[in-house]
């Protein structure tokens, strides 16, 4: 698949274009699934998990508060 971003990248995207605010990661990745730019390797969309995880690996970029996850500030 051409133009793959990864997947924390993309989070980063989504929450900047909602201006930080928090948000579910169910939205998140419902968002990323209609932007289609990140998927699995074998194609298929992300799930809730994968996104969960992935925002709780980078707490330098995400502050997470249960499910809601935004960006960490400055």
């Amino acid at each position: 698949m051409t133009g793959r971003i990864a997947l924390h990248a993309e989070i980063v995207a989504i929450l900047e274009r909602a201006d930080s605010r928090w948000m579910t990661t169910r939205e998140a990745t419902d968002r990323i699934h209609r932007r289609g730019r990140s998927r699995k390797r074998d194609g298929t969309h992300v799930t809730d998990s994968q996104n969960h995880g992935r925002t709780r690996k980078r707490p330098r970029l995400f502050e997470r508060e249960g499910r809601r996850v935004r960006l960490r500030r400055p």
